[in-house]
């Protein structure tokens, strides 16, 4: 008879998510995460089998989480313009304590990931972009965005201006810079 789990799945993945987040995969320890998550071995190894099925998890609780705060409201434009601000605000408070976006610097560590892990990478990164797109198509649909605008475009600019902003929020948080790139893709929206 399998044994039934005594712990709670979501705080030992928000704790190895933290883990990760901080030392990256290729720097995480085992040993890092038993410490982190309270676990013993026959525990972690029972319900996640190992290390990169573990991550795994740990991305998709991130991804899942950051997915529910990104809503599509009746107000799209307004749901862009929040999103972006927010993000400054936290880049630059991430900056300080300098973990920045999971998934982010995930994907600026994927030397000795398999094609299969970037390629799901890849679709979760690029979500953000079709948030955009599917926002700026309501907003189209609502009137809110002028004839001329090329929703895919402009959703690709805000996609590459999110990843600036993460980016550089790691190496030189200068809010007044992120607040300028901010403005220069929200402009787009009018």
């Amino acid at each position: 008879m399998p044994r039934t789990k005594e712990f709670n799945v979501e705080d030992v993945l928000e704790k190895a998510m933290m883990v990760f987040w901080q030392k990256g995969y290729k720097n995480t320890s085992m040993q890092d995460l038993l410490g982190a998550m309270g676990l013993n071995k026959g525990s972690l190894y029972g319900s996640f089998h190992d290390k990169e099925t573990l991550f795994n998890s740990a991305l998709d609780y991130y991804d899942n989480n950051r997915r529910k705060k990104m809503i599509i409201t009746g107000q799209p434009i307004q749901d862009i313009q929040n999103f972006i601000t927010n993000l400054v605000t936290n880049a630059s408070d991430s900056a300080k304590g300098d973990r920045g976006c999971f998934i982010f610097n995930t994907s600026m560590d994927l030397v000795g990931h398999d094609q299969e892990f970037r390629d799901k990478l890849s679709s979760r990164v690029r979500w953000t972009e079709e948030f955009f797109y599917k926002a700026l198509c309501e907003a189209g649909r609502l009137g809110q965005l002028g004839h001329d605008i090329d929703c895919r475009e402009v959703s690709q600019i805000l996609f590459g201006a999110v990843f600036s902003i993460i980016g550089l929020a790691k190496s030189c948080p200068d809010k007044v810079l992120l607040n300028n790139i901010a403005k220069g893709a929200l402009a787009h929206l009018k």
